[in-house]
């Protein structure tokens, strides 16, 4: 079998179509994602307007501190260990919380102002 065989060049020719077709497509996809992109865009915003304007407060809730505080009871203990020579950061260990959140009881409860001699 010598030469083309019958339908080589109708696919051929079928196959140079279609990848013009998907070359002009691309262009005609990515601008219609655009637009689709703006329109929620521009649903979010009035939303948003409409939301504020109905008084609703947005974004995530701001935080408060909390009512329980993990070492209240403990001050004694806090004490002692403080008058010991203790570092915070050891005294926090032994208590099992953050050395950051002993420091704060520290200075909310005002512990120190018991270390001082009067």
């Amino acid at each position: 079998m010598t030469g083309n065989p019958e339908g080589v060049g109708t696919f051929l020719s079928l196959f140079s179509v279609a990848s013009k077709s998907a070359r002009t497509s691309k262009p005609l996809k990515s601008l219609t994602t655009e637009i689709e992109r703006n329109l929620v865009s521009q649903r979010t915003k009035e939303a948003l307007i409409r939301k504020r304007a109905e008084g609703v407060i947005l974004g995530h809730p701001k935080g408060r501190k909390s009512s329980q505080v993990k070492l209240i009871g403990r001050e004694d203990d806090i004490l002692r260990l403080l008058k010991r020579g203790l570092s915070k950061t050891r005294i926090a260990r032994r208590l099992k919380v953050h050395r950051i959140t002993l420091a704060k009881f520290i200075r909310d409860q005002r512990l120190t102002d018991s270390l001082s001699p009067h």
